[in-house]
């Protein structure tokens, strides 16, 4: 090989160097805000509740804002998802029932031919007593009981048909203190009447998911 061959080689095999690794690096590590320029099914992650809120043992009122706040958790996770990777959340309307679980959740992914796929499988939302205060003063003593607004969200995370793995996700954060009779008969508040901030740590549960599976949305899709 002559001195101009060995030349054209050589500058052959950088190009491969310098090149390889950064294909590599885009496609392993999906960033905010980098999309593709078209986006193919690959990058469609699909967002399907499987929670029967109608099957819980509890009021209609509190039934009916069960199922209204799974509904603002998949919106949550769709934003988090649009803000933080390159992946195209699509919110599925239909609810995956015991009845109907394996033929429709088959029947939604060869429809939309998803990348990735999170299921919301089970889900609460309660008040948690954390604590008493007792104060004494001049010989009476005032009892002071402290809660947590608490959500405990169970998702089911797949690539295709195969469930790749379950994410529980705990997220409480203090709420309130009441003085009580009783630290052993306290009540925490009722929580259909705190609607309100129930619908706004759907958004602090979704942030904390997003940050658990963090690893699970660098994996590569299947093609």
């Amino acid at each position: 090989m002559n001195p101009a061959q060995q030349t054209a080689c050589l500058k052959k095999y950088l190009i491969l160097f310098f090149f390889l690794p950064v294909s590599v690096t885009c496609f392993a590590f999906p960033a905010a805000g980098n999309h593709f320029v078209n986006d193919s099914n690959n990058l469609k992650i699909l967002i399907i509740n499987a929670f029967d809120a109608q099957s819980i043992s509890a009021r209609k009122n509190k039934k009916a804002l069960f199922a209204e706040l799974v509904t603002t958790l998949q919106k949550d996770l769709a934003a988090e998802i649009s803000s933080k990777t390159r992946y195209r959340p699509v919110i599925i309307s239909e609810t995956l029932t015991a009845e109907n679980y394996d033929s429709l959740l088959s029947s939604l992914i060869q429809k939309n031919k998803p990348g990735k796929t999170i299921i919301i499988k089970t889900f609460d939302i309660w008040f948690d007593k954390t604590g008493v205060d007792v104060t004494e003063e001049d010989g009476s003593k005032t009892r002071s009981a402290k809660f947590d607004l608490c959500s405990n969200v169970t998702y089911h995370l797949l690539v295709g048909e195969t469930r790749q793995d379950e994410k529980e996700i705990k997220y409480r954060e203090y709420y309130t203190y009441r003085n009580v009779a009783s630290g052993f008969l306290s009540v925490g508040p009722d929580i259909v009447g705190k609607r309100k901030d129930a619908i706004l740590l759907m958004k602090n549960n979704a942030a904390a998911f997003m940050q658990s599976a963090s690893s699970w949305f660098i994996v590569p899709w299947q093609n």
